[in-house]
């Protein structure tokens, strides 16, 4: 347990100091047991917003946005989303992702366009 606690730490002062933090797969493994673990509280949340916004990797921010989805703001996690879904544009599963907690927040004329683009078949 302390070992997973540490990691999440590792990634949160990579996030303070800009440093980028690339991880094994046994640390992705073992960041998602701290998660479980111990889940981070807000005191998490403006470190990882600011990792989210310098990640360019998908992979990144696929580990953020469950931890934003239960201690960010819905402003926060639509940044993330859509963060997602500009990295990976042809991603039909962000697109839904996004367009689903826009249309929880009332912004239905954001999140209709991001359905029908998700669900058209691809040329």
């Amino acid at each position: 347990m302390k070992l997973h606690i540490a990691l999440l730490l590792a990634i949160l002062v990579s996030a303070e100091t800009g440093l980028v933090f690339r991880m094994r797969r046994a640390d992705e493994i073992a960041l998602h047991r701290a998660i479980e673990e111990a889940p981070p509280g807000p005191g998490y949340r403006a470190p990882l917003m600011r990792l989210a916004r310098r990640s360019s990797e998908a992979r990144t921010l696929d580990r953020i946005a469950p931890i934003i989805a239960r201690i960010g703001t819905t402003e926060e996690r639509i940044e993330v989303l859509r963060r997602l879904v500009e990295l990976e544009p042809g991603s039909g599963e962000r697109k839904i992702s996004l367009a689903l907690v826009l249309a929880e927040a009332g912004r239905h004329d954001d999140a209709e366009p991001l359905f029908q683009d998700a669900l058209e078949p691809a040329p």
